[in-house]
């Protein structure tokens, strides 16, 4: 007889366990996630533990921070010397090197700057000499007092252009045909005449080979080897070269001149060399 007994006897085996606990249980345990659980319940359990035996600490150190500060702060009042107030400096003192100039004043003397040039040329024109390398080729039909080709004149300054040798060639298809040769025709010239303008010497080509004419609404006909630059029905713009003659028909009464190219060639001059236009004047 067992005296310590005072109540019904409870075996394990009687207590109903739910049965959605018993599936979470047993499917926690397939998965190795039991041992997990676990800790996490007593993580739960233990933090507010923890927690309310470090609040008494946590307080002590919130109450000296602030003394902390103060002596901090005691200390660097301490030691400050002098407030620094930043900001932007005054633009005197940042361009006080710098002096202002007029614009309208002029800077330099011009005696001077004449005397610089001349010495500068004076220097150019002595390594030259020292050197020994030829001279610029000066242009044809160019001279000076002093009888060299392509000199300046006293202003120093020089027009260059080019002129033309042509034979001409005309008259009636049924009188004599007279030939002339006209030289250094400069730019704007009628050929064969101003009486009779044909065509017009406009200038050459860039490399000096070519010749080019503006070709008169009179002109009938054109027999040669030029080429026509301008013009569909009627040949506008030509373009001679030299050795190779062309025919023209001009005016009403059948006259054809043939003018040849010469010659093309670089002239020189104190002024721009260019012929008059309009009719020539009756005397």
């Amino acid at each position: 007889m067992n005296w310590l007994k005072k109540g019904p006897e409870l075996k394990l085996s009687n207590l109903k366990v739910p049965g959605f606990v018993e599936d979470v249980y047993y499917d926690l345990k397939e998965r190795h996630l039991l041992p997990i659980v676990v800790l996490l319940v007593i993580g739960i359990i233990a933090a507010p533990i923890v927690l309310a035996d470090s609040g008494g600490d946590t307080g002590e150190a919130e109450v000296e921070a602030p003394a902390a500060s103060a002596s901090a702060g005691a200390a660097e009042s301490a030691q400050l010397v002098a407030k620094s107030a930043p900001g932007l400096r005054d633009y005197r003192r940042r361009l006080e090197h710098l002096q202002a100039t007029d614009p309208f004043k002029q800077q330099f003397d011009q005696k001077e700057e004449v005397e610089e040039g001349g010495a500068s040329a004076g220097g150019a024109t002595e390594s030259s000499e020292a050197g020994g390398e030829e001279a610029l080729p000066t242009a044809p039909g160019s001279t000076a007092p002093g009888g060299e080709e392509g000199a300046p004149d006293e202003s120093g300054l020089k027009y260059f252009s080019f002129a033309i040798d042509v034979r001409i060639t005309g008259g009636s298809q049924d009188g004599p045909r007279k030939s002339t040769v006209r030289r250094n025709l400069p730019e704007l010239t009628m050929l064969p005449s101003r009486e009779t303008p044909a065509i017009v010497y406009m200038g050459s080509t860039k490399d000096g080979k070519k010749a080019v004419m503006t070709v008169s609404s009179d002109v009938q006909a054109i027999f040669g080897d030029a080429k026509c630059a301008l013009g569909s029905e009627r040949c506008e713009l030509l373009v001679m070269e030299e050795g190779l003659p062309e025919t023209f028909v001009y005016g009403g009464a059948g006259r054809t001149y043939k003018i040849e190219l010469l010659k093309i060639h670089l002239v020189a001059s104190d002024k721009l060399n260019r012929a008059p236009l309009g009719e020539p004047k009756k005397q």
